[in-house]
């Protein structure tokens, strides 16, 4: 299972940061978009995620490991542009691994989202990276939901809304804050200048309007 790594993306919506490209194997099964409405399985990226899939390119994990240990310090980065944590098996991430990507992201501004179940193995390697300044959000289908996760295990969460959902901001019944993605909704922001899914110990939830080929698909799933 091989890793890709981009030293410099030409993503429109992540801008000219690294960014990286885990296996398919790497989701979990269970995610709401495994089956359909993921919006990586589509386009150029898509591309890119089946040719990282099969093997075609990218780098066993000890190779990757020196590329995030040459982006420079203070650099903000995403882990995962499509793809997720690396996992021992289906749903169950690899505590061992995380950890070494943590070490990697010293003095760095790595940044990822997983949408593996919260077991408790799964949650106590989430926040010791959270803890070891790599930002790992957790992804749900609502901010209801999001809302849950960061009042009862103190980690950052985002949330997928439906497209019409574009507000700047808005709040939770409970009266959580809530951003939608300002590059969702600006186009001249990117996550190279927001940099807001980095914070780990924010307070608020950041939203993602559905978009891009699946968007029906993804409002049909969220509601």
């Amino acid at each position: 299972m091989l890793t890709g790594f981009t030293a410099v993306s030409s993503n429109r919506k992540t801008g000219a940061i690294p960014t990286t490209t885990s296996a398919k194997e790497t989701c979990w099964d269970g995610c709401p978009f495994y089956e359909k409405g993921c919006y990586g399985k589509g386009g150029p990226q898509n591309i890119h995620w089946n040719a990282i899939s099969s093997g075609e390119r990218g780098y066993e994990w000890d190779q990757f490991l020196l590329k995030i240990k040459t982006i420079k310090r203070g650099q903000l980065w995403r882990h995962n542009v499509t793809g997720d944590l690396p996992v021992v098996y289906n749903g169950v991430i690899d505590g061992v691994k995380t950890a070494q990507l943590v070490s990697s992201n010293k003095n760095k501004k790595g940044f990822t989202f997983t949408h593996h179940p919260l077991t408790n193995n799964n949650l106590a390697i989430i926040k010791d990276a959270n803890a070891g300044g790599f930002t790992i959000n957790i992804s749900t289908e609502s901010i209801e939901v999001a809302d849950k996760v960061m009042t009862e295990y103190n980690l950052p969460a985002v949330a997928v809304v439906n497209s019409d959902k574009t507000d700047r901001f808005y709040k939770t019944e409970s009266g959580r804050k809530v951003i939608t993605c300002p590059a969702t909704i600006h186009e001249n922001v990117t996550c190279s200048t927001c940099g807001l899914c980095q914070i780990a110990d924010r307070q608020f939830i950041i939203a993602f309007p559905a978009h891009g080929n699946a968007k029906k698909t993804v409002n049909q799933i969220v509601g």
